[in-house]
């Protein structure tokens, strides 16, 4: 199986027939790539969550109506 399956970037369509094609997305054009990808330096396992979802839900402030912070706060600067 390629490592294109498992990536975001990725997009695998095999026919009825049994033919597969394989395109990737990076850089926002896509492009058909061989089916027997093992190794790209732009990999990003969709089967994982990614950075930028990890630091979205972990930097959410909520603050009270006095403006004190009652959520996630930032983590203190070292002296």
């Amino acid at each position: 199986m390629s490592l294109c399956s498992t990536c975001r970037e990725g997009l695998v369509i095999e026919r009825e027939a049994g033919t597969r094609f394989t395109w990737c997305h990076v850089a926002g054009a896509g492009f058909r790539v061989p089916n027997d990808i093992v190794k790209c330096s732009d990999y990003n396992d969709k089967r994982f969550t990614s950075q930028y979802e990890m630091e979205r839900v972990g930097w959410t402030l909520r603050t009270d109506k006095t403006g004190h912070a009652i959520g996630f706060t930032p983590p203190q600067s070292k002296p």
